[in-house]
């Protein structure tokens, strides 16, 4: 890690994405700490992910699954980006599906599918934040250039997955998400 003259932040540009499926105060806390250590964040969220058509019908509450749709996460996902002052969180979205069908004529995984998405939408980074060791190759291999910074890994700050979430009921799940209710009908967005 650095510090840059100004001894504010460890690095120049710093990158997290995700399907924030649903987005909730690990999310947060991610973003936040990149925000404290990156002069800029981007945000990437990935929607129409293959793993959303798989997990979708499994929720069994209505109102959870609201919170899934592309379109809810996106809305809240931005609005906790522009919380941040000078636009120093900033936000993109990738739809997923589209990437990893143009990747697989090339042959690419889906994950490599984004890896030139992501630099073009993030305009390129120093450090890329997850919670995920499990992610390491991955990043390595897409992005040898960063740093992959680790974020709460065992949950201690913030004990929830979006595993968990999406086994919860509304209300259960609405306390982790720190979100308002937004009724949502537009299931392609």
């Amino acid at each position: 890690m650095r510090t840059f003259a100004s001894g504010r932040f460890q690095w120049k540009s710093g990158f997290y994405g995700g399907k924030f499926f649903p987005f909730h105060n690990g999310h947060r806390f991610c973003i936040e700490t990149a925000a404290a250590e990156c002069e800029t964040v981007t945000v990437i969220l990935f929607y129409h992910c293959e793993e959303e058509d798989e997990l979708f019908p499994l929720v069994g509450d209505p109102n959870v699954q609201k919170m899934l749709l592309p379109a809810y996460r996106r809305r809240q996902v931005r609005a906790f980006c522009e919380s941040f002052p000078d636009g120093r969180v900033r936000f993109a979205a990738l739809d997923a599906k589209k990437a990893h069908q143009a990747g697989a004529l090339s042959g690419k995984s889906s994950w490599d599918s984004e890896t030139e998405h992501v630099l073009r939408l993030s305009g390129g980074f120093e450090a890329v934040y997850s919670s995920e060791p499990s992610y390491a190759p991955y990043f390595q291999r897409a992005y040898p250039f960063a740093v992959h910074r680790l974020v709460d890994v065992p949950r201690i700050h913030v004990p929830i997955s979006g595993t968990r979430l999406r086994e919860m009921a509304f209300l259960q799940a609405r306390i982790w998400t720190a979100q308002p209710y937004a009724e949502e009908t537009n299931h392609d967005q």
